[in-house]
């Protein structure tokens, strides 16, 4: 599965769970969320280079969907 697939899926898991995002300050909060999430994977003293990835895609995934549900 290449990286864009991975985010189109994490894109469907989100929109069938969660609402929208409704403004920008609750689009940089879940950013920053996942964010958190993957500088915690990127600075464990065990690397888990598929938890890195899991996080890296779950925030780009955020990132897409703030700008489809915001500026589109």
């Amino acid at each position: 599965m290449t990286y864009k697939e991975m985010i189109d899926a994490e894109l469907v898991k989100a929109r069938a769970n969660f609402r929208p995002i409704n403004t920008f300050h609750e689009g940089i909060a879940i950013i920053r969320e996942e964010y958190l999430e993957l500088e915690k994977a990127i600075f464990a003293r065990e690397r888990d280079e598929d938890e890195i990835r899991k996080e890296a895609v779950q925030t780009a995934a955020m990132c897409v969907r703030l700008i489809e549900d915001l500026l589109t």
